[in-house]
């Protein structure tokens, strides 16, 4: 008689999991994207106020705007209904000749200005209330004139230019001659980022030619951070020359309801 053994079942080895390498380079391959991006998205504030000797820097428009053409309305619309419209805001401007005015005398409460150029302008970031009570002693004094009030309607990264005057012709070329101003405004939920190119010419003739020739009263260009419920007061301040007139300037940036 012949005894069957049953076969001996395998032996199993536990091999102990080793922990992906790959695994672990991928985890750290998304981290630093991910620390990337986020460093990417982070915008540094610039300075409270810094001159812009080549003009406006106009704002790159983003991947969705330069994608997707306008005439697509109804996508359009929709990014309108979940993420909402653009920021609109009003640039309200007034312009004053204080010739007559002894700035230090009139203009010194203010403090020190904010910014300072080599030309003799000087800038200075204001509360609303400050500005006010300046603009009413403006208002009141009589050797002061307001010239223009002029202001603009625009959106958020949108750059707008009011002007107030007339084109002359100037040695066979027509010229600009009066108030002119360009804004772009970059919004925040703390601040307005306010870049302005703002000129205020007029006609001169000389005395011996009789050539007619134009003259810049007032010729600034600035990028400027303003705070919530803030406002901005320039000033020329070259008193001594006697070719040269006193310009004031108040900018006002607001923002209207939304419609309901």
């Amino acid at each position: 008689m012949t005894l069957l053994t049953p076969p001996e079942a395998p032996v199993q080895t536990h091999v102990p999991k080793k922990r992906s390498k790959f695994g672990l380079r991928l985890l750290f391959a998304c981290a630093v994207l991910g620390a990337i991006v986020v460093l990417s998205f982070r915008t540094s504030t610039p300075p409270r106020i810094q001159a812009l000797p080549n003009g406006i820097v106009a704002s790159r428009p983003s991947l969705i705007y330069r994608w997707i053409p306008p005439t697509w309305g109804t996508f359009w619309r929709l990014k309108e209904t979940i993420f909402g419209r653009s920021q609109i805001i009003d640039i309200k401007t007034k312009v004053w000749d204080c010739s007559g005015l002894n700035s230090d005398h009139n203009f010194s409460p203010l403090g020190k200005p904010d910014f300072k150029d080599a030309n003799g302008f000087q800038i200075w970031i204001l509360g609303k209330t400050q500005l006010d009570n300046l603009q009413l002693r403006l208002k009141e004094a009589e050797e002061v004139k307001e010239v223009f009030a002029p202001s603009v309607r625009t959106g958020d990264k949108m750059q707008a230019r009011v002007s107030m005057g007339s084109s002359v012709p100037i040695g066979g070329v027509l010229r600009e001659v009066g108030f002119s101003a360009d804004f772009l405004a970059r919004v925040h939920s703390d601040r307005t980022d306010l870049s302005a190119v703002i000129a205020q010419t007029c006609l001169t003739t000389n005395d011996i030619t009789h050539a007619i020739s134009l003259r810049t009263n007032f010729a600034v260009a600035a990028r400027m951070q303003i705070p919530k419920n803030s406002r901005v007061f320039i000033l020329s301040t070259e008193l001594q020359a006697s070719n040269k007139s006193v310009i004031a300037m108040s900018i006002s940036p607001t923002f209207p309801p939304p419609k309901k």
